[in-house]
C-alpha cells in the first residue's frame, strides 16, 4: 500500500506555490483463507470458490495520508463447455462471474476525501466474463489458437474487450497478437474512481514473438 507525508509540505515560490510529495510503499501483511470448488458433468466444467481477507491492521504515522484496507469475501464462479466434439481444437465458451465485498477503505490523513487518491485494491468489483476460444487448424503443423474475452463491471459500469491470437511456427518459435480496450457507458457507475474510469482511455495493442532455447 502507498503513503506520503502530507503535513508542512507545501512549497511557498516567487509564482506559484506547490507541495512536495514523495510516495512510499509500505508492507501490508494479510490473512487469507479460501475453498475451491470444482465439478464435471459430462462436458459442462462447474468451479466455485470463496475467499477470505483478514488485514493485519497497522498504524498511519502522524502527518501522513495513506491507503488503507480492510476486510474482504470475495466470491467466484463460472461455467464452460466445449461446443464441438472434445479435442485440442474444439470451440469453448466460458461464462464468469466474480464479487467483491469490502476490501477498500477511505484513506486516512491530512488530505483523505470521498475518493481514494490512490488505485483500489481490486480492478473489479462486481463483474460478468463472457469468454470463448477456438484453434484453428491447416496454417501450419501447429493451430493457430484464438480467443475472445469481454467484461462487464455493473458497479463500474463499464467492461473490457480482450482479444489474442497465438501461432506456433515450430516447437520453440511462437508470435501472439493481443489487443486491450475498455469503456465506460453512459449511466452514471455506482464506482467512479476504479480500475476502468482510471484507465478507460489506454486501449492496448500488443505483438510478440517468443523463441524457446
Amino acid at each position: 500500500l502507498l503513503w506520503f507525508a502530507s503535513r508542512n509540505q507545501v512549497v511557498l515560490g516567487d509564482d506559484v506555490d506547490y507541495m512536495r510529495v514523495r510516495i512510499e510503499p509500505r508492507l501490508f501483511y494479510h490473512r487469507l483463507g479460501t475453498l475451491d470448488y470444482i465439478h464435471q458433468a459430462g462436458l459442462w466444467r462447474v468451479s466455485a470458490s470463496i475467499t477470505h481477507e483478514n488485514p493485519v491492521g497497522d498504524e498511519l504515522p502522524e502527518g501522513h495520508t495513506g491507503q488503507q484496507s480492510g476486510k474482504a469475501w470475495i466470491y467466484a464462479a463460472s461455467i464452460s463447455r466445449p461446443l464441438e466434439e472434445e479435442g485440442p481444437s474444439a470451440a469453448r465458451v466460458y461464462f464468469g462471474f466474480l464479487k467483491v465485498n469490502g476490501g477498500d477503505l477511505a484513506d486516512r490523513g491530512d488530505l483523505a476525501g470521498e475518493r481514494t487518491m490512490f488505485e483500489r485494491r481490486y480492478q473489479f468489483n462486481e463483474a460478468f466474463l463472457l469468454s470463448a476460444s477456438k484453434a484453428f487448424r491447416g496454417l501450419t503443423r501447429y493451430p493457430l489458437e484464438a480467443r475472445a474475452r469481454f467484461i462487464y463491471d455493473r458497479l463500474q459500469n463499464g467492461g473490457a474487450m480482450s482479444l489474442n491470437a497465438g501461432l506456433s511456427f515450430s516447437r520453440s518459435l511462437r508470435a501472439e497478437l493481443e489487443m486491450d480496450m475498455l469503456g465506460l457507458f453512459e449511466r452514471e457507475p455506482k464506482i467512479s474512481d476504479n480500475f476502468l474510469s482510471v484507465y478507460r482511455a489506454n486501449d492496448r495493442l500488443g505483438v510478440g514473438v517468443s523463441y524457446a532455447f
